[in-house]
């Protein structure tokens, strides 16, 4: 989790919900149950401040969208006040409960004391005009319901599956490991309502859903054998379906399409053949150094294989920059030539084929 965190705080909701399922066998009673939570916290703290300190060094400053000094103290705070309560002997569960869900607000309290501009989320001071023609249109970031049909249901369906067996184990106590499925359960259901509002953390989701599924795969193909024929014949269809549906739902909108129905991409005013980007870069790497105005899609292509710096990439840290791209690159003539010199760039380069260039043409 703490590996996680310093790369995406999109994982912090996840990591609050396994500490709410240990704090639920906490409740069960028992020195190990009760101390799986302290141990939790405890790990997330240190692992956390260590791996802040040597990715981002002994710096003060507080950003929204990341692992910052004001999220550490909060951990701190939770794992001490934790452990403090964990020496308590004797709690009955109402008072228990009330005593971590003091800390968990204490905790939510520090937080947002030492960063309240965290309140409005990590993306509140975006430009609207960013916001409206990036932000908004980054795929992986938005909900499920916002993806194709294809992409959704491998994003949902494999979790489901494999919330769906878990429950099934659970509801038999296979192996007697009632409990442990249980919990295990309660992190796969909460995995995939986030991935219902961030669609890429069902990538997430999904593997945890691997090891139900997994099984389930293994129960299949080893009662296969016993099964009539017909039965027997759809065994591989049904795993292949249940582990890929996204391919299974595309094959299937493929056959149904009619033959030569035009494609509605409305990308028609699009010119070009597109960029080819390798030997496109390769050109490029060759010009003396330079500033490029170039798309923000393809910045972090150019900035890898080119020796030449861009006015923006792909991050919402950079919103003035992307502001500006966005604005030459819609703007009349004119206005847009003025836009790249001021920025200092002596090259102008676009691709035809970017999803970004298509954006530009319905804007303008």
């Amino acid at each position: 989790l703490a590996i996680g965190l310093s790369i995406s705080l999109e994982l912090l909701p996840f990591a609050a919900l396994t500490a709410g399922v240990l704090g639920l066998r906490w409740l069960r009673g028992g020195a190990p149950r009760r101390d799986a939570l302290v141990q939790l916290l405890l790990v997330l703290a240190g692992a956390s401040c260590v791996l802040f300190v040597a990715t981002r060094g002994l710096v003060a400053d507080s950003h929204c969208d990341t692992v910052s000094p004001a999220l550490l103290a909060a951990f701190l705070l939770a794992a001490l006040l934790t452990g403090a309560i964990a020496r308590i002997r004797q709690l009955g569960w109402p008072v228990l409960v009330g005593l971590l869900g003091l800390a968990a607000g204490l905790t939510g309290a520090l937080y947002l004391a030492l960063a309240p501009q965290c309140l409005a989320g990590p993306f509140a001071e975006l430009d609207p005009l960013v916001r409206t023609f990036w932000y908004d249109n980054v795929l992986e970031g938005l909900p499920v319901w916002r993806q194709d049909l294809s992409t959704m249901v491998q994003m949902i369906i494999p979790p489901l599956i494999g919330l769906a067996v878990t429950l099934w184990a659970w509801a038999r106590d296979l192996g007697g490991q009632r409990e442990a499925l249980g919990e295990f359960a309660l992190l796969l259901a909460g995995a995939i309502v986030i991935a219902l509002l961030v669609s890429r953390f069902s990538s997430v989701a999904t593997a945890i859903a691997t090891v139900p599924l997994g099984f389930a795969v293994f129960e299949w193909l080893r009662r296969a054998p016993r099964l009539p024929t017909a039965l027997r014949l759809l065994a591989l269809p049904v795993i292949f379906v249940s582990l890929v549906p996204g391919v299974a739902v595309g094959a299937l909108r493929n056959a149904l399409a009619q033959p030569g129905a035009p494609a509605q991409s409305g990308d028609s005013q699009v010119t070009g053949t597109g960029c080819g980007q390798p030997q496109s870069l390769t050109v490029l790497a060759g010009l003396p150094r330079a500033t490029l105005f170039a798309p923000f899609e393809i910045g972090p292509s150019l900035l890898v294989s080119t020796p030449h710096a861009v006015i923006a990439t792909g991050h919402h840290r950079s919103a003035p920059s992307i502001e500006a791209v966005i604005k030459a690159f819609t703007a009349a003539p004119g206005q847009a030539e003025a836009l790249v010199r001021r920025h200092g760039a002596t090259h102008l380069v676009t691709c035809s084929d970017l999803i970004e260039a298509r954006n530009y043409v319905r804007l303008a």
